[in-house]
């Protein structure tokens, strides 16, 4: 769906999407500058940012997921469990968690949004960053999620509320795959726990989550964790493979620059997404499996054509996604 009024901002400065979903402006960078990174934000949606080549700016893209819920909280100095309506979600959190952005202490009247991710549906369409992240030691890495949450605390007046120093939240959620990156899983299996950093546009890595039982989810399994703030968590393993698809589009028997959405899905039913816009000579994506199937959906960049496809690894090395022909000349 075209999102209209969506607030797209490169270092400081800013466009608003149209009714089409899109923007259009100019911004000026230092010469210097090599990588950028791009936020993509709307009320009552996820807020994403991505990390771009300062020479690939022409044209961005990105999915917007919207909150799946937002929660009453009476009183958010007391310890309580905040419980979502979705994927057995949960947030555990102790007396006198919460401060003010000035450090004083939250009381009172709370909201939280609270959207946990389901993995094996669209939701990773939107995953933010395409995946991208620095782990614990500094070195680039991509992921694949076993799980994933997202919760921002605010109070009345709209003050985004975090953890206090020394205070720590319980998070968990079903895990509804018994095989994430064609590994097992099992209680007591420990996942790395990754956090999102908007301002960077990366993912970072962070302590650890572990595999629970839990008789409500469908697999018998949950996902836990101890966390220190609240942004979006993720409970990933590395995805490391040595597969790569060249992708382009084409319309009307030309190969034309598009959007392009890529949902993985590997042997084990465990998957990830990737996004990119791509010139109309395409592109070679890397770290792809060498086994899976690929869901493959892309619009033009006027977002008027739409065009699907689905292929096979490791046959389908080369994939054109025709997005048909337009039905006038007009514009």
């Amino acid at each position: 769906t075209a999102l209209k009024g969506a607030k797209v901002t490169v270092a400081g400065q800013s466009a608003v999407t149209d009714e089409h979903g899109a923007a259009s402006f100019r911004v000026s960078l230092p010469q210097s500058a090599k990588n950028v990174v791009v936020s993509f934000e709307k009320e009552d949606f996820i807020t994403q940012s991505t990390v771009y080549d300062a020479a690939g700016l022409a044209r961005v893209a990105a999915n917007l997921l919207a909150v799946k819920q937002t929660i009453e909280v009476s009183k958010i100095e007391e310890a309580q469990v905040i419980q979502s309506a979705f994927l057995g979600a949960s947030i555990s959190i102790p007396a006198g968690a919460f401060v003010l952005p000035n450090g004083q202490p939250a009381a009172g009247k709370a909201w939280v949004k609270f959207t946990p991710w389901d993995i094996t549906g669209s939701d990773l369409n939107a995953m933010p960053a395409n995946g991208a992240a620095v782990d614990a030691q500094g070195n680039p890495a991509s992921l694949i999620s076993a799980g994933m949450i997202t919760a921002v605390f605010t109070d009345e007046v709209g003050n985004r509320l975090q953890l206090a120093q020394g205070k720590t939240a319980e998070i968990q959620m079903h895990l509804p795959l018994s095989s994430i990156n064609n590994q097992a899983m099992a209680v007591g299996a420990s996942i790395p726990m990754w956090h999102f950093n908007e301002a960077k546009g990366l993912w970072e890595e962070q302590g650890a989550g572990t595999v629970v039982a839990d008789s409500s989810s469908a697999t018998g399994f949950a996902v836990h964790a101890q966390v220190s703030h609240f942004s979006t968590w993720n409970w990933d393993f590395k995805f490391e493979n040595p597969g790569s698809v060249n992708v382009k589009c084409k319309s009307a028997n030309n190969y034309v620059p598009c959007h392009i959405t890529a949902a993985v899905e590997l042997k084990d039913g465990s998957g990830l997404t990737k996004t990119n816009s791509i010139p109309a000579e395409g592109v070679d994506i890397v770290n792809m499996p060498t086994e899976g199937t690929i869901h493959w959906t892309a619009k033009d960049t006027t977002g008027t054509l739409i065009g699907s496809v689905t292929s096979q690894l490791p046959n389908d090395k080369n994939v054109v996604i025709d997005l048909g022909i337009p039905a006038t000349n007009n514009k």
